[in-house]
């Protein structure tokens, strides 16, 4: 029952209209209040950090939509407008390179991996939303896993 009404809030809503306004090239006013929010809290979390000596780091997760180039030309057809996959990307890491704050983006290497393995949409997310599938979960701590290794964030206490 939980997948019927997924599906039918699904119908009745324009996700995919919704959704878009995150990747359209350009700026984008009602998103960059919440870029703006990130940014402070960003700066707050860096600033507790610092106090104890803890590292902060900024992972950004895929998103599905993302690295789903039906999903991507589809978009911009029906809506007429060109769509830039990693422009959420880009404004974070932006905000972390501007506020001095260790990120790790992991867009690319989930794009490589759906393209070698050869996944379909949803990829590493549930059918019925957006939250990591199971498969989903285990690819994410293999991949943070092997950057805070290869970075070398996993110190000896």
């Amino acid at each position: 029952i939980k997948l019927v009404m997924q599906s039918a809030i699904n119908m009745k809503a324009d996700f995919q209209g919704m959704l878009k306004d995150t990747y359209v090239s350009g700026p984008n006013g009602k998103l960059q209040i919440g870029y703006d929010i990130a940014e402070k809290s960003f700066e707050k979390l860096r600033n507790l950090t610092a106090k104890d000596s803890s590292d902060f780091l900024v992972i950004n997760l895929s998103d599905p939509y993302q690295v789903d180039e039906n999903w991507i030309t589809g978009t911009e057809l029906k809506y007429e407008v060109e769509l830039d996959p990693i422009k959420p990307n880009k404004i974070i890491k932006g905000i972390c390179r501007e506020l001095e704050i260790a990120y790790y983006d992991m867009y690319p290497n989930a794009k490589t991996y759906i393209e070698e393995n050869d996944l379909t949409f949803p990829y590493f997310s549930q059918t019925c939303d957006r939250h990591p599938s199971p498969m989903g979960h285990e690819y994410m701590a293999n991949d943070i896993y092997q950057f805070l290794n290869k970075n070398n964030y996993l110190k000896p206490q």
